[in-house]
């Protein structure tokens, strides 16, 4: 169980592997359950939940992980995002048209 990380996998793949592992040993406490699954999480998560003041003592496992699904949603999300503008810009079109004009000016 102290060897069960995210290692950057999706938070639901974490989670289901942790609550198997639960599931197997018996009797751990909700206590328990919530500080193992927040020091597993990956750094920029556990950041993200404190900067939300999300606490493992305060927040109920169902609150933490739902928390952290929404998190990881907008980090791929604004990534798609990045990737797409990236692209777009980057594109066959060459390049940024504002330079085109501006360079036909000249």
């Amino acid at each position: 169980l102290r060897r069960c990380y995210q290692n950057g996998r999706d938070v639901r793949d974490y989670f289901y592997e942790l609550n198997r592992y639960w599931c197997a040993l018996g009797e751990i406490t909700p206590r328990e359950q919530r500080i193992r699954f927040w020091e597993g999480l990956d750094g920029w998560l556990e950041r993200a939940l404190i900067e939300d003041d999300y606490d493992p003592d305060v927040n109920s496992l169902e609150e933490l992980y739902a928390r952290t699904q929404t998190l990881q949603r907008a980090c791929v999300n604004t990534e798609a995002k990045r990737l797409r503008e990236t692209k777009h810009r980057g594109g066959g079109s060459g390049g940024d048209p504002n330079k085109k004009n501006s360079n036909n000016d000249n």
